[in-house]
């Protein structure tokens, strides 16, 4: 395969994370009214309770029917969510550890791009989850690997760096996890 269809490939799964990052931390931030249709209601939560009935109120199902609709969509929503990232991670820790090589520089700027779609989600993750500390690691992999105000480093420093952000990302995936089933609520 030559350079150029690697770089292609490059480029568009690059541009496949990052803009599914930037998308889904749109959609938490904004998402936070969520529509659910169960039987003939439409639930509608901003936060507070309000069921829209179609067929007036006495049609509403019991207040269980439309919580395990609910739950079940959520949970469904934030599984289908970590799936999503625990492929990101793999695709950016894939990327550090193949640029360990010797690559046209324009393939270094595309892993940097990508790493840091990775880490910006991942931080955001991380503060959802209150994990602190890997919002903390995340903002510095995020810093270090911007390809806008890039750090200028020696060839070598670079192949560490590389690898331990693939340690990091690929640990991340183990050890980054909502903490109790509590926190799907």
């Amino acid at each position: 395969m030559s350079e150029w269809a690697i770089s292609i490939v490059v480029v568009i799964v690059g541009g496949v994370v990052v803009v599914g990052a930037v998308v889904s931390v749109v959609v938490g931030i904004l998402g936070r009214r969520r529509t659910v249709v169960s039987r003939s209601h439409e639930y509608v939560s901003d936060g507070r309770d309000q069921c829209l009935g179609r067929m007036g109120v006495e049609n509403w199902g019991t207040e269980d029917d439309m919580s395990r609709s609910q739950s079940t969509h959520v949970k469904a929503h934030r599984t289908q969510g970590r799936i999503l990232f625990v492929c990101a991670r793999l695709i950016g820790a894939a990327l550090l550890i193949w640029a360990y090589g010797r690559h046209r520089y324009i393939f270094y700027q595309l892993v940097k791009l990508v790493v840091v779609g990775v880490t910006v989600y991942g931080a955001f993750y991380a503060h959802t989850l209150k994990a602190k500390t890997w919002m903390v690691v995340f903002v510095i992999i995020a810093v270090l690997f911007n390809p806008f105000v890039p750090v200028h480093l020696n060839r070598h420093t670079w192949e560490v760096f590389d690898l331990a952000g693939a340690a990091i990302l690929v640990v991340s995936i183990f050890l980054l996890k909502p903490a109790s089933k509590d926190h799907l609520k």
